[in-house]
């Protein structure tokens, strides 16, 4: 840009005005021309009727579970510190030709994993799910070799 100022004042234009991508450059009414104000610029994608950049975090997570799958996990969990019910898995997006099979395996690592823990104590929250997560995505990345999103629910009833 700097080159083109130059090139301006060679030719002898009277104000010349450096601008970026996206200026505004106000030209009537006053003395000289100046930047105004900045237009949004460069790539924007349209997500159901609203303009987003390339760049956003809604795209970037679309791509990240495009490419690496998902896995959903619910944990029933009793008053008195026992599992209600088997774990609730989802899986979504991973090259699995087995379901049935890989569930299983998934449920056995994560029955291995809470029984590390005391369920009844709520102020291991945190680190269950913290353990839970890492489980689920160790077990992803051996059987698929993608590490999904993993979103981890636990309900206290």
């Amino acid at each position: 840009m700097k080159e083109q100022i130059n090139f301006a004042y060679e030719m002898k234009i009277p104000y010349p005005v450096e601008v970026e991508n996206g200026d505004i450059v106000k030209i009537f009414p006053g003395d000289k021309p100046h930047v105004y104000d900045k237009a949004p610029s460069g790539r924007l994608c349209v997500d159901g009727e609203i303009s987003i950049e390339e760049d956003s975090t809604f795209i970037k997570e679309r791509r990240n579970i495009a490419n690496n799958g998902y896995v959903d996990l619910t944990l029933i969990i009793s008053n008195k510190g026992t599992l209600y019910s088997k774990p609730i898995v989802n899986v979504k997006g991973l090259p699995i030709f087995e379901k049935e099979e890989f569930i299983d395996g998934l449920e056995e690592e994560i029955l291995k994993l809470t029984k590390t823990f005391s369920l009844k104590n709520t102020k291991q929250n945190q680190n269950l799910i913290d353990g839970l997560k890492k489980t689920c995505r160790k077990y992803a990345k051996e059987k698929t070799g993608k590490k999904p999103i993993t979103n981890i629910n636990v309900i206290r009833i």
